[in-house]
């Protein structure tokens, strides 16, 4: 759908749910738009791995990127290491949810990366196996407080010193914006016209959600609405 698209529907859900809701400014309907993609694509990659027609509605979104290891920027986060295992990679800066991920021993050898929380490393090293197997690698996810200009970082703990480590990703995806913002407005730090990444067969689908998100704000009591919007969705 092009922007026009897109504005005519979400109007024509919008007046046909509620007759009382305020009219909405551009700026307002991609607000709600670009937060009804979020959450949509939220739901839809729980299923990726495991349904065909999620990874096609998704696949634009979904990257697959190797990271080489680099001894030195490795070696400047030392002092926030959890482990004599931990070793640090950077991430893409577009990382919204990784998917899937593995370290590599070897240019051809690798295992599979487990995430873990703190509190799961802590339970971990509590017991006899206070470290990762050869058979997987743990991944943390920690904050820079180093770097002069934040990185986006994981640390990763594995037996060994890596060659690399694979990652597939869900990107960020872009903001919706039905017009170019102006008057010091921005959407995720965009100001110009942009149209969902996603295939269009789910356009309509974020359409009814932005318009059901925008009436509950409005009028959060009215159930009826919620349910008439999503009834129509499905």
């Amino acid at each position: 759908m092009t922007a026009s698209e897109i504005n005519n529907k979400f109007d024509q859900l919008y007046d046909n749910a509620s007759k009382t809701a305020p009219g909405l400014e551009m700026y307002e309907k991609s607000l709600w738009l670009t937060q009804a993609q979020k959450e949509i694509i939220k739901e839809l990659a729980t299923e990726v791995d495991a349904n065909e027609k999620r990874r096609r509605e998704l696949d634009r979104l979904i990257i697959n990127k190797y990271i080489n290891y680099d001894p030195s920027f490795d070696a400047t986060f030392t002092g926030i290491k959890i482990s004599t295992y931990s070793k640090i990679f950077e991430l893409p800066t577009d990382v919204w949810y990784i998917l899937q991920e593995r370290v590599y021993s070897t240019p051809t050898l690798s295992t599979k990366v487990i995430p873990r929380t703190i509190d799961e490393y802590n339970i971990q090293i509590g017991n006899r196996f206070r470290r990762p197997s050869s058979l997987e690698s743990w991944r943390l996810d920690v904050k820079d407080t180093v770097s002069t200009t934040e990185k986006h970082i994981v640390e990763i703990l594995c037996i060994g010193t890596p060659v690399k480590y694979q990652l597939r990703y869900l990107k960020q995806p872009r903001p919706i914006i039905l017009e170019e913002l102006t008057g010091g407005y921005t959407i995720d730090g965009l100001t110009t016209v942009s149209l969902p990444e996603i295939t269009s067969e789910l356009h309509e689908t974020i359409i009814k959600r932005a318009v059901m998100l925008a009436i509950e704000a409005y009028e959060p009591q009215r159930l009826q609405t919620k349910m008439a919007v999503t009834n129509k969705e499905n």
